[in-house]
């Protein structure tokens, strides 16, 4: 059922049972600092560079490709 309080309540515990950290893009320092916090192995530095980044060039960016849309190292080795 569609709406139902018990959709509601199955979402919440799929979200608490498999995901170890769940973030929005409207707090993406926030949510930085809490992968940052949990997997420091990992996101070590990552809200200094995001900082330094903003501060940088005022907005963050996201690298393109000669196609426009990934980055060339998920595109393979180019064909010749």
């Amino acid at each position: 059922m569609l709406g139902s309080r018990w959709a509601l309540a199955e979402a919440k515990r799929n979200v608490e049972e498999w995901y170890p950290v769940v973030g929005v893009l409207e707090d993406m320092r926030s949510t930085l600092l809490l992968l940052e916090d949990r997997f420091p192995n990992f996101f070590a530095g990552v809200v200094k560079m995001y900082d330094g980044k903003l501060q940088s060039e005022n907005s963050i960016t996201v690298p393109t490709s000669r196609h426009g849309l990934v980055p060339n190292h998920f595109l393979g080795p180019r064909s010749t």
